[in-house]
Order: structure tokens, then sequence, then C-alpha cells
């Protein structure tokens, strides 16, 4: 009895201690509607230039993100990617909402996560719960990298989102900051519905595997905030920057 009561925390452990890695492709885009174009063909007269706003907006790169967890804790990090073996390019670079360029932190057991972002030097780290959700299944079901996935959506006034999630994983992990149903969450579709047009977020993974040894890091170095509080601050620095930028340029508001 003994013997099987050691084997049962034996195998307990080893599952409670499975680390996987998921690489996500992302894409964000931006499609605007009459009002949109018309109001851009106010700000930006010049056809040529307006073509490419429109374009950088309509179709971005694709941007990509590692996601490593176990049971209790995770993180979500960028990859760079070279575009055809040319090095480093400027374009044009959009990612989801709730992601960032330097990396997350999730404590899937406190429901929280930790993000590390730099403002024009400074350091912050934004720390804040997860976003519980009432997804409803579709009853839709789907294959993604061999794993059986099902799909659930939710909505409220101008947000939109759905998702393939795979039971396998009994709990609930995602790149993303939301939360809602019992899987990992492999592929993610927001359709946000604005005045001047819609911003459309594909999450998907491209890539899963199991890994035997990896160090998940949490980061310390940074102001703690909240996510309202940095949006103010990041208000503000962008308004002394635009008010130096026009002293310096000699700009008249009048």
């Amino acid at each position: 009895m003994k013997k099987l009561i050691a084997l049962l925390l034996f195998i307990s452990t080893f599952a409670k201690a499975q680390i996987y890695e998921v690489e996500y492709e992302t894409h964000v885009s931006y499609i605007y509607n009459e009002k949109g174009i018309e109001e851009l063909k106010q700000s930006e007269p010049n056809v040529i230039e307006r073509s490419k706003t429109i374009e950088a907006n309509t179709n971005p790169s694709k941007e990509y993100f590692r996601f490593i967890f176990n049971e209790k804790e995770a993180n979500v990090s960028y990859i760079k990617k070279v575009t055809n073996g040319q090095g480093e390019i400027a374009r044009f670079i959009m990612v989801p909402t709730n992601f960032n360029m330097n990396y997350s932190y999730f404590d899937f057991e406190k429901n929280t996560y930790l993000e590390e972002r730099d403002l024009y030097g400074k350091k912050f780290l934004i720390e804040n719960n997860f976003k519980q959700l009432e997804f409803i299944d579709t009853g839709k079901t789907k294959t993604i990298l061999g794993y059986l996935t099902k799909e659930a959506t939710y909505s409220k006034d101008n947000f939109k989102i759905a998702v393939w999630y795979a039971p396998d994983f009994k709990k609930n992990y995602n790149v993303d900051i939301y939360t809602g149903v019992n899987g990992l969450i492999l592929e993610e579709t927001i359709l946000e519905t604005y005045d001047k047009g819609d911003r459309i977020t594909k999450i998907e993974a491209i890539k899963i595997k199991e890994i035997k040894k990896t160090k998940i890091l949490k980061p310390t170095k940074g102001e703690k905030v909240t996510d309202q509080e940095f949006n103010v601050i990041m208000k503000e620095v962008n308004k002394k920057r635009d008010e130096l930028y026009e002293q310096t340029n000699g700009v008249d508001k009048k």
C-alpha cells in the first residue's frame, strides 16, 4: 500500500513538473470604414502617403511570441524574426493589445500577470489580474497541432472574441490575459468595432513541444504600477514630449 501511495505521488509530481513551449504567430490589422477613410483624407491629403498608411494598418507584418508554462507559472516573450536573411530592417510593427516587446510573467495560482514595460528609458512593472470572461462553447471542434480543440466565444458591446482551446490541458492556459475556459488556448481571434473602423487580432499557435528544463523568469526591475496608472503616466509623458516638440519647432496652435 505504501509503495502504491509513493508511486501515485511520484506520478502526480511528475505531471505537475511538465513544461511546455508554444510559439504563436500574431497578426493585428486595422480596417478603415468610410468615415475613417474620409478623416484620413483630411489628415493626409497626399494620395501615395495615405495609401501607404492604409496598407501599413491593413496588412502589417506578422509578429511572433514564445509562451513557456508549467502548472503554476509562465513567461511570454517576443521573438525577433529576420526577413529573407537581410538583417534588421525598418518596418511597421503591430502586436496584440495585451502583448509587449519585453517579457511578461504569469502567476496561475494568484491569477495575476506582471509585465515589464520601458517608457523612454524608464522601466515599469505592471501588475494586474487576468480578465475573466464568460465564454460560451459553440459545439464546434477541430484539430490544431495534433490536439482536439473546442471553440468558445464571448461578446460584449464592440468586443467579440473566439478561442479554440485544447481540453487535454485541464486548466486555463493562454498566451493572452483572458481566462474562462478549461484548456490551453491555441487560437484566438478578437474583433473590436470602432467609429472609424475595425481592429482585428489573430493569435495562432504554430509550434508546441514539451521541454525538460527551463527557468521561468519573474521581472523585478522597475517601478510597480497598475495598467491604469501606467496609461496615465504614458499620456502625461507623451503630452510633455509633444509640447517640447511644438516649442522646439515653433508650432503655432492658433
